[in-house]
């Protein structure tokens, strides 16, 4: 197995910090999510929430009143159920730099996204952070079960990931479950973008179970980035409250690692041959009850559950399978033979007052306003036009983006308009008059608008 290190680290981007967050009517555990969001020390520049297949009145509710309240939150929706998607989908709305990924039903510590964002700071190499998971409630015995077996929380000391150069984990890359959980993640944007975001066959929802999560640390790492564990990241979440409950979980855990681990090895090849030869300790590992993984397990741990994990985990690559078949029956974004985009909104004036003849090419600053804030009310993002094209031509989809422009380069452009886009994390596209550069709009004369000023 050989992987090459990156050397070059991310220094070209622009490190705006997005945060995403999918959810299907839960949305009780959404707000309290959110209102923990709102506490954060690190400032924020944007936060998706992907609605998983239903259209909760109630979901949007809570994420409107969260804006309100001065949160950057929009929603956006995703028909088919599948985490992996849901995350792809948020990505799409996600500005060049880190986004952190957590769940829906977990509270978050003040400074939860700034230490991950500080891990990234701290190492251009690193691709991707993970943080410190605790339980929200250890009441009942199906939590204190969850919380000694899953052992969410990674420790109080920060250790670094690469594949260039592993821990002494003979198991690793692919046992990568030491190296965080989905709930508790963030990526450089550049990272997702190069390894082509989550696997939209993996992930809560699909017939999969899980995995997603895995399968894109792993990728980040195969792509020569590190992998960083920042304990100073802390979340709280909740974990399974009934017998049965659990149960349903560590089926879940089964069947997620083992289409984890099918996927895994199909995307890298290059990891059979280093899985093979370490099958037997891959085996103890596994069914071992002193093993790394099953310690946790004490003598009083439901063998109901142990066995329903192992059914998953027998039948994880056969889901993985159906999965995929699935996922290509719904359709992934397919590239176009034609390039095709959705809405551009084409304008010229933003200001209090124009003259009669050029009434018509002005909007109001108040008007430009609500326009604006009722695309982001309907999950959509205003771009530039080099980006509605750009997403089209490699056939991501572009039903959820507006194309902005303005045409003649008005100076009440940059006064009116362009704080509106900044504030809701919209782009847009200004085509400049380069000849009237500083000076007067003189070719609308015949309109009444020789003298509108041009930007300098």
């Amino acid at each position: 197995m050989s992987v090459a290190p990156r050397t070059n680290g991310a220094a070209e981007e622009s490190y705006a910090v997005s945060v995403l967050i999918a959810t299907r009517s839960r949305p009780t555990a959404l707000k309290e999510c959110l209102e923990t969001l709102e506490l954060q020390t690190r400032a924020i520049d944007r936060v998706v929430v992907v609605e998983n297949v239903s259209r909760d009145d109630a979901t949007r509710v809570v994420v409107e009143k969260a804006s309100e309240r001065g949160l950057p939150v929009m929603l956006v929706h995703e028909p088919v159920a599948g985490l992996g998607r849901a995350h792809n989908r948020g990505l799409l709305f996600c500005d060049p730099g880190y986004v952190a990924i957590t769940d829906d039903d977990v509270l978050l510590d003040r400074n939860w996204l700034g230490a991950l964002c500080e891990a990234l700071d701290d190492d251009p190499q690193a691709g991707a952070a993970t943080g410190r998971i605790r339980p929200r409630s250890l009441e009942t015995e199906a939590e204190r079960f969850t919380e000694d077996y899953a052992r969410y929380d990674k420790g109080d000391s920060r250790r670094t990931f690469s594949v260039v150069d592993p821990p002494d984990d003979p198991l690793f890359p692919l046992a990568i479950g030491s190296v965080g959980s989905g709930a508790n993640m963030a990526f450089r944007t550049a990272a997702l973008r190069e390894i082509g975001g989550f696997d939209s066959a993996l992930g809560a929802g699909t017939p999969a179970k899980g995995g997603d999560d895995l399968a894109a640390l792993l990728d980040v790492l195969m792509a020569g980035w590190r992998v960083v564990y920042e304990p100073g990241a802390v979340l709280s979440h909740e974990h399974p409250v009934s017998l049965e409950a659990l149960e349903r979980q560590m089926f879940g855990y089964g069947a997620g690692l083992t289409a984890y681990l099918t996927r895994s090895l199909r995307r890298h090849p290059e990891l059979l041959r280093h899985s093979l030869a370490r099958a037997p300790k891959a085996a103890r590992h596994v069914f071992a009850h002193d093993s790394a993984k099953n310690a946790g397990k004490g003598n009083d741990f439901p063998a109901s559950s142990t066995r329903r994990e192992r059914v998953g985990m027998a039948v994880g690559p056969l889901l993985y399978l159906r999965s995929r078949l699935a996922s290509r029956h719904r359709g992934a974004p397919a590239r176009p033979e034609k390039v095709q985009h959705g809405p551009i909104l084409l304008y010229h004036g933003i200001a209090e007052n124009s003259a009669p003849g050029f009434r018509r090419w002005n909007v109001t600053p108040a008007e430009f306003s609500a326009q604006m804030r009722d695309l982001h009310q309907r999950g959509l993002r205003g771009v530039a036009f080099s980006e509605l094209t750009s997403m089209a031509e490699k056939g991501l989809p572009v039903d959820n983006v507006v194309g902005i422009t303005f045409d003649d380069a008005f100076a009440d452009v940059a006064d009116n308009a362009l704080p509106v886009l900044s504030s809701l994390g919209f782009g847009a596209t200004i085509f400049v008059p380069t000849a009237f550069v500083g000076g007067g709009a003189r070719w609308l004369a015949p309109e009444g608008e020789g003298n509108r000023p041009v930007m300098s």
